[in-house]
């Protein structure tokens, strides 16, 4: 709706039209409470399923503009949104639904909440004032000849204070139960709002497999032949395994075990070689007058 200045009024939600109050004015004739409270809400009922017929045909507008663009150009656009199914469109619409039910819930047993206490508020006081007054006729009757104004002034004052005192404990403790009962229903709500919102789709994913982190031989490591010994409790051998079950040839590594070498080396590992002779042979050096050679450096 529309105003003579361009002015667009947002439009009202159900919850706000249940809670619409038509203001009454003063004594003259009304329309009936109870017709006007089943108006507004066979209104609310029917905006909300106007805003739910909304959605799905914004829904299915976009869908079928995709499946043209596709139609035409032989692939989808670049910007394509994610499909939504029609369960998930279901859930959004009751998930707001519930949450317009529960603030219009909200707010009226706020509404009832702020009417008790002020009533409530009223009848302390009134109980308050007589509890004075009955202190101030008792302080009367009881003065005598040193009756004064202000000792009468002190009485009702005094009275109002006690009383004061005694009813704060129990309102304090009546909001503490108010607030801790508010606690509960938003922590209700919030639960089933998750509850309905929630899809299969949503589900968090099962916990992965762990095998895979356990190690396992290559294909070059399962072709070699294994060596030594096969598990952690046996020592290995004082000979080389070619497999697990055929003994190889003794180790080529020199010295072996019982014998030592002499001064003559060797050259390779599979052949022995020729021994190579030490300088001098006899192992001392020929005198000055003697020819030969001279030791080598």
């Amino acid at each position: 709706m529309s105003t003579s200045s361009g002015y667009r009024r947002r439009p009202l939600s159900p919850h706000e039209i249940r809670n619409l109050r038509i203001r009454q004015i003063g004594f003259r004739k009304g329309y009936d409470p109870a017709e006007v409270e089943a108006l507004l809400q066979r209104l609310a009922e029917e905006v909300a399923a106007r805003d739910g017929r909304i959605t799905a045909l914004l829904t299915e507008n976009e869908r079928l503009q995709v499946e043209v663009y596709a139609r035409r150009h032989g692939q989808l656009p670049a910007n394509t949104a994610p499909e939504l199914d029609e369960d998930l469109i279901a859930q959004r619409i009751q998930a707001q639904q519930y949450a317009d039910d529960m603030l219009a819930a909200a707010q009226t047993s706020a509404a009832q909440l702020v009417s008790q206490s002020r009533q409530q508020a009223n009848e302390i006081l009134r109980a308050a004032h007589d509890a004075a007054e009955r202190a101030v006729r008792e302080y009367r009757a009881n003065a005598g000849g040193s009756y004064t104004a202000d000792r009468e002034e002190l009485t009702r004052l005094a009275t109002l204070a006690q009383w004061a005192m005694r009813q704060l404990a129990g309102l304090r403790a009546q909001v503490d139960a108010t607030d801790d009962a508010a606690r509960l229903e938003l922590t209700s709500i919030l639960d089933r709002l998750g509850s309905i919102l929630s899809s299969p789709a949503q589900q968090p994913p099962a916990a992965p497999q762990t095998d895979w982190l356990t190690p396992r031989p290559s294909q070059a490591e399962r072709s070699q032949p294994s060596m030594g010994w096969t598990s952690q409790t046996e020592q290995p051998p004082a000979m080389g395994w070619t497999s697990q079950g055929e003994q190889s040839q003794p180790a080529t590594s020199w010295p072996p075990q019982t014998e030592q070498p002499q001064q003559a080396s060797w050259s390779s590992q599979t052949e022995q070689a020729q021994p190579t002779m030490s300088w001098p042979p006899d192992g001392r050096f020929p005198s000055n007058g003697a020819s030969g050679a001279t030791p080598p450096r």
